[in-house]
């Protein structure tokens, strides 16, 4: 039989509720990620399930950085930029060695027309997430900022392994072919255009990809995103003229 004492059971109680809310912390950011990636069946009350496992952590007392994270994930269904870069920023002061913060928190500025802030964040990302699956997504992120930056050289090279690593994704590879295009590397861009053509049906003609820019997230109302925008647009543009673009 155990011998409690006060000062036992005080240490005890501390385990437990830190245990606690980092379990219903989890239980927010599995609920968010099964939104976000359309797994396991997930809907609307996905989002409804984290707001409430978060409430339930926070009463807790232990600050959580997954719980930072979860909520961070709900501002960006919710299209609350700042207000999940705000998230990001206090989970990576509760741990510094989240990749998934950095890299979403570089996100969210490239949206929000900060690129030139992204680089630095998803090299930290890209250190800590060596042989992570999500790898080929911190590359998407560092060649996309350097594309808004316009600055294509190494926008090329990020994209350039993005594709090397997921494959599978069509947006890293026409950023990619726009890249080329506005660099006028013409024979790369056709390369990049006769990988593209037999993975991604779905996304082409050129008129699909403008539709599907159309959506609510991508907000016109920001002059550098619709800039950055109509640059990739033009870019792919040029690459259905000169190099058969769909």
């Amino acid at each position: 039989m155990a011998h409690w004492t006060p000062e036992k059971t005080r240490a005890a109680r501390r385990d437990f509720e830190k245990a606690a809310a980092e379990a219903w912390a989890g239980l927010a950011h599995v609920s968010m990620l099964d939104f976000l990636r359309g797994w396991n069946n997930a809907s609307e009350k996905n989002i409804v399930e984290a707001k409430e496992a978060l409430q339930k952590s926070d009463a807790i007392g232990h600050s959580v950085a997954l719980a930072h994270v979860a909520r961070a994930k709900i501002h960006e269904v919710e299209g609350n930029l700042q207000g999940e870069i705000d998230a990001l920023t206090h989970a990576l002061k509760l741990d510094p060695d989240l990749a998934d913060a950095y890299a979403h928190k570089a996100n969210a500025l490239i949206l929000l027309g900060r690129a030139e802030e992204a680089p630095e964040l998803l090299t930290q990302a890209i250190r800590l997430s060596q042989g992570d699956p999500e790898l080929g997504l911190c590359y998407w992120f560092k060649g996309r900022a350097y594309f808004h930056m316009k600055d294509y050289d190494p926008a090329i090279h990020w994209l350039k392994k993005s594709v090397e690593v997921r494959p599978t994704t069509w947006f890293s590879w026409a950023h990619l072919i726009s890249a080329y295009a506005l660099r006028e590397r013409f024979e790369e861009a056709r390369a990049a255009v006769n990988e593209y053509r037999p993975r991604f049906a779905a996304y082409w003609p050129l008129e699909n990809i403008k539709r599907y820019y159309d959506q609510p997230k991508y907000d016109r109302t920001l002059l550098q995103i619709r800039e950055a925008l109509d640059r990739y647009l033009r870019g792919l543009q040029t690459a259905k003229e000169r190099v058969d673009f769909p």
